[in-house]
């Protein structure tokens, strides 16, 4: 009897073979992704979060094509309330222009005039001095490019329609050296990750779940999954850490406010996947969105960024509401 009884136990593990492998593949593909996400991270410097002078020298390539004689640069600090607006003229002779700002730590800005489109985010550390080409000559083509795409619409409407594609491409090029030249220098408007963020989002809030813990559970394997798809997907590895930290923003906005992850273990440990401690999610675009989140949650999240800042932001605007025109905490 007992000779039938390890034979059936021996066929019972054999069958389930299988599936532990598979278990033990899964636990091993995640590890490796996290350690995929820890590597691209890495190479996003990190916030610097200290007072300092930072000169920016503003040049302008093939200027005598679109010519212009003063320039603004928008300026939103990291934790700040309201964005500054600087002025300068630019120089006739070297065609550059040169602002000198006061820093309270990592900023980051976008240059403007009536007379162009200009840029998106560039990064701004505290204490450097960084140098901004922009080249016109790349402003015309895209120009060009444009143009053509709107006359082939325009040929190509059918009655009825009333619209056409609006303009979305003028945007300067732009080169900088600096501490943080490898996140200004990829390609954000042509080259971002084809990965939906969003969805992660989507799919959580438009799902019904039978526990927490099962909530927890999809959350995670959804996090894991559109981080390997981000891994995967085409693109320079800097912009690939750049869409991760955004989609770290989200799943930690998602599991915050969502209503069916209930039990604080289930969310502290999505909290501890998704590495909350890390400033460099400071530099994120939905930094805010998250944080504000996460503040409601700041009792199982000791020394994290994200909810310190948050506090931050509160407190210069209440300062700004007692006292109009004072950002500037003592």
């Amino acid at each position: 009897m007992l000779k039938f009884n390890v034979l059936y136990l021996l066929i019972a593990i054999y069958s389930l073979r299988p599936i532990l492998l598979e278990s033990d593949s899964t636990q091993q593909i995640d590890s490796v992704t996290s350690q995929k996400v820890t590597r691209l991270t890495d190479l996003v410097p990190k916030p610097i979060l200290e007072k300092g002078t930072t000169i920016v020298r503003v040049h302008f390539l093939n200027l005598k094509q679109r010519p212009f004689s003063n320039i603004q640069l928008e300026l939103t600090p990291l934790i700040a309330i309201e964005q500054q607006t600087h002025n300068a003229e630019i120089d006739a002779v070297t065609s550059s222009a040169v602002f000198t700002l006061q820093l309270e730590g990592t900023a980051k800005c976008i240059l403007s005039n009536a007379a162009i489109p200009m840029t998106t985010d560039i990064y701004l550390a505290p204490g450097e001095t960084i140098d901004i080409w922009c080249d016109i000559d790349e402003v015309l083509k895209r120009d060009k490019q444009l143009e053509e795409e709107m006359l082939k619409a325009q040929l190509t409407l059918k009655e009825g329609v009333e619209s056409i594609p609006s303009p979305v491409m003028n945007i300067i090029p732009v080169t900088t050296n600096g501490h943080y030249a490898a996140v200004n220098n990829h390609d954000r408007i042509f080259g971002d990750s084809s990965a939906d963020i969003g969805s992660v989002s989507q799919r959580h809030f438009s799902t019904a779940f039978a526990s927490s813990a099962e909530a927890a559970t999809a959350l995670t394997n959804d996090y894991m999954s559109m981080c390997r798809q981000i891994i995967d997907s085409p693109g320079f590895e800097i912009q690939k850490a750049l869409s991760i930290i955004e989609l770290r923003l989200h799943t930690a906005f998602t599991a915050a406010t969502s209503g069916y992850i209930s039990d604080r273990s289930d969310l502290k440990a999505i909290f501890e996947i998704l590495d909350l401690n890390d400033t460099r999610l400071l530099l994120g675009k939905h930094a805010v969105m998250a944080a504000s989140a996460l503040y409601n949650h700041r009792d199982i999240l000791p020394d994290c960024p994200l909810t310190e800042y948050y506090e931050v932001i509160m407190d210069k605007a209440m300062l700004h509401v007692l006292h109009p025109g004072t950002t500037q905490l003592p």
